[in-house]
């Protein structure tokens, strides 16, 4: 019976040291994980300090670009009569839409941005002879500009447009006018698109089958006296 009991208290025994070093161990690799976080500077969310945004999925400096852009494109669609009233977040991913076909989109139900990353977006524009040149950060913010102005539009209106080619001529147009003129410029290039444009030229079979000419015709419409 000593002998019994004796196994039975070793056999424990071995089994909270077990526990206890499986515990640690846990504890261990956990505390690495956030460690190597840490070190390389990567969070989960951030929030911005000038505009009503959350950043999602972006490393610490990549957060700190979407939220300077951001503030800056809020001025730029104030000015516009375009506002914020709902908070947004800003999800970063190597991949948007279905089949990862998207730069950028906006759901308006959940007030939530997905946009492609830098490096994937690199990658893309690089098989692009029309954009191959352009520097993927700077096409990064005008992608982002181009759904603050869609998440604007749908929060100022309170809802979506009767057609599509409304919010897309906005949205078009804020990016255009946010980026460089020197990109601006190169973006234009590839069409020759003179005034005047007539709105019946901007129109969803363009928008659909040629979106860089889309967004030209906006752009030069948009440029026009009295129109921007």
């Amino acid at each position: 019976q000593g002998e019994s009991r004796n196994m039975w208290q070793t056999t424990n025994d071995m089994n909270f040291r077990s526990y206890i070093s499986s515990h640690f161990r846990r504890i261990l690799i956990l505390g690495l994980v956030l460690a190597a976080q840490a070190a390389t500077g990567l969070t989960n969310e951030s929030q911005c300090a000038d505009v009503d945004l959350t950043v999602s999925g972006a490393e610490s400096l990549l957060s700190e670009r979407i939220c300077s852009t951001a503030s800056r494109a809020k001025v730029q669609l104030n000015a516009c009569g375009l506002f914020q009233t709902e908070r947004l977040t800003v999800e970063v991913k190597p991949k948007v839409g279905v089949h990862g076909e998207c730069f950028g989109q906006y759901s308006c139900g959940g007030q939530l941005i997905e946009i492609q990353n830098p490096a994937a977006m690199a990658t893309v524009l690089k098989r692009m002879p029309e954009t191959e040149n352009i520097p993927p950060d700077v096409f990064f913010d005008s992608i982002l500009v181009h759904e603050l102005a869609h998440a604007f539009v749908y929060q100022t209106r309170g809802g979506p447009a009767r057609v599509r080619t409304e919010d897309e001529y906005i949205a078009y147009a804020m990016q255009m006018e946010f980026l460089p003129e020197v990109w601006r410029n190169t973006l234009l290039a590839l069409h020759q698109v003179t005034e005047p444009v007539d709105m019946d030229a901007i129109n969803l079979f363009v928008l659909a089958m040629a979106p860089s000419l889309f967004r030209a015709k906006v752009y030069v419409h948009f440029s026009g006296d009295g129109n921007g």
